[in-house]
């Protein structure tokens, strides 16, 4: 079967909705019978948990490092210590 392998990157203090919305949306088009399928799977650095924004624990899928091949699409979320680096860069 083919399919779309979508790769979505979490981190500590990441916004859930970035990443909540890109699977969810995603996993909702291959239940409604998207031809390829979605395959999505969320990466995280170290292949650990991650705390999100709301501080709310997600389990990581992958290991970042791991990741090898080609991607259809590489969504990495926002969060708000991404938003305080830049201020301070």
């Amino acid at each position: 079967m083919i399919e779309r392998r979508i790769v979505v990157v979490g981190y500590d203090a990441a916004e859930l909705l970035d990443i909540a919305c890109v699977t969810t949306s995603l996993e909702s088009a291959n239940w409604h019978g998207a031809t390829p399928v979605y395959r999505v799977r969320l990466a995280t650095p170290g292949g650990h948990p991650i705390t999100c924004g709301t501080g709310l624990t997600l389990q990581s899928q992958e290991a970042l490092e791991r990741i090898t091949g080609p991607l259809d699409t590489l969504v990495v979320s926002g969060g708000s210590d991404t938003r305080r680096r830049r201020a301070t860069s």
